[in-house]
């Protein structure tokens, strides 16, 4: 599961008490598993439980990283 994060896109929870945005560099770099990236997204990012995420709407989309 931790390979998908790679190909994954960047998260984004909505909820009514909070949303919150994470990209994937974060994920890929801790070595997180796909549950532990959306847990850290809706408790750390969104103000949420560990697990709103399984009562939020959850959208991936893709971000770009610019340097200079």
């Amino acid at each position: 599961m931790r390979s998908s994060l790679v190909n994954m896109g960047s998260i984004y929870i909505k909820n009514p008490a909070g949303n919150g945005t994470l990209l994937p560099q974060v994920a890929v770099e801790q070595n997180w598993s796909v549950k532990e990236f959306l847990g850290y997204c809706s408790r750390d990012k969104a103000g949420l439980s560990w697990d709103a995420w399984k009562l939020s709407e959850v959208y991936i989309y893709e971000s770009l990283i610019l340097k200079e």
